[in-house]
């Protein structure tokens, strides 16, 4: 479940800061997340034709090996060795046009995804109201538009891709086993649920710190974005050291974060590699114990024991590595379902038209202004009107600067 910290009340229980703390999901990544990346990328029909491609693809690359245990049993009763070597390079071939056309479609597809969130989220963005740009700091808003698209431009598609690639080979290899040995689908079985309990610990702890790297790398933007265009200032007021520390200690934070995330991940990679040297130990002590078991099919079964044993692991590991990259998508979407926008620039008498307005008369009839809705009203009750090509004034008093803005907004 998916628990998101709304912002305008946390800005109202901190006393109306102008500035608010960046959201922050908690929990595993919500069904949402992945519709909307879904959505982005087209229809669905697509990315199942993408997900049959990936069979296909798999049924195709078992071929060469099947076509190599019948050209050793001379199966087809074919004394001629060139047939089988040209049916053989015509497989090769047929599982080299599948691969291609499977990456291919692939590619398509995440760049479709990328770039038509990138268009929904930019355009939201420059329509967002003046106040969210007053309470978001700049480098808040460069953290996801660089370092979140850029996750998922090129660390998201390949996990997406790796984690089908494997499910599809690891169902494949289960039921060619099932087939040929189908007691040993007793220890995959076994093997599995550890896989899965293990990945269940990791995932949170993982999950939790890709996103504690992502809302600390915005405040460093932040910091350098203004500390390039205060340089002058700087320079000027002999405080290059206090801002070199500032920037030292929000690196530092954010290497933490990072540091963390990578040494989790290794703490899987060594707990998956366990898990499978004792998998494939315990099947070769049962090979041991079974003495009347030919070599052909002990060595058949130890294949089988690594292939299966290794393609769990890289599972569960790219699986969480996918859910991991789509909190990248998770903070975008924010953009596309949570962000606040102007008024549409349709009226109920339709579009403005390009030459309004075509006199300066202004009304206002009983305006009232605030700069946020957690703080008090600074022009309350404000009623006036201006004829057009007249001059007025506006005198100096301390709401003179929200009079100016609030005469702009209307």
């Amino acid at each position: 479940m998916s628990i998101r910290i709304d912002e305008l009340r946390r800005n109202a229980s901190q006393g109306g800061k102008l500035v608010v703390t960046e959201d922050r999901e908690l929990g595993s990544v919500s069904s949402h997340v992945y519709l909307t990346y879904l959505r982005s990328a087209g229809s669905l029909v697509y990315f199942v034709g993408i997900v049959l491609c990936y069979m296909v693809a798999q049924a195709v690359r078992m071929l060469p090996d099947l076509w190599l245990s019948w050209w050793m049993r001379d199966y087809w009763a074919v004394p001629d060795t060139i047939w089988y070597i040209w049916v053989y390079a015509c497989v090769l071939a047929a599982m080299l046009f599948a691969f291609t056309l499977r990456n291919l479609l692939f590619t398509v597809w995440n760049v479709g995804a990328a770039r038509n969130l990138h268009d929904v989220v930019f355009k939201r963005v420059l329509r967002a109201p003046m106040r969210y740009f007053d309470q978001t700091p700049l480098g808040r808003i460069l953290n996801r538009f660089t370092k979140d698209m850029d996750a998922i431009d090129d660390q998201l598609p390949a996990s997406f891709g790796n984690m089908l690639h494997y499910l599809v080979q690891l169902l494949a290899t289960v039921a060619l086993i099932a087939y040929v040995f189908p007691w040993f689908l007793i220890a995959i079985a076994i093997a599995l649920v550890i896989f899965v309990a293990i990945g269940h610990f990791y995932s949170p702890t993982s999950r939790q710190l890709k996103r504690l790297d992502s809302v600390t790398r915005s405040p460093l933007f932040s910091q350098l974005s203004s500390t390039l265009s205060g340089l002058v200032t700087i320079r000027a007021y002999g405080v290059q050291s206090q801002f070199r520390t500032e920037n030292e200690r929000r690196l530092d934070r954010n290497t933490e974060a990072f540091f963390y995330f990578e040494m989790a991940a290794r703490w899987l990679v060594i707990r998956m590699e366990w898990l499978c040297a004792f998998l494939v130990a315990g099947v070769a002590l049962c090979m041991v114990l079974t003495p009347d078991m030919a070599p052909s099919t002990a060595a058949l079964a130890l294949t089988y024991t690594m292939s299966v044993a290794q393609t769990m692991a890289q599972l569960i590991r790219v699986y969480v590595d996918s859910e991991n990259q789509f909190t990248s998508v998770e903070r975008l979407a924010y953009y596309v379902t949570s962000l606040d926008q102007e008024a549409d620039v349709a009226t109920p008498h339709g579009m403005i038209s390009s030459d309004w307005p075509s006199e300066g008369r202004v009304e206002f009839e009983r305006v009232e202004a605030r700069y946020t809705a957690a703080t008090r009203p600074v022009i309350s009750e404000l009623s006036f009107k201006t004829k057009p090509a007249e001059k007025i004034g506006i005198g100096i008093f301390s709401h003179t600067w929200s009079l100016c803005i609030a005469i702009a907004h209307q």
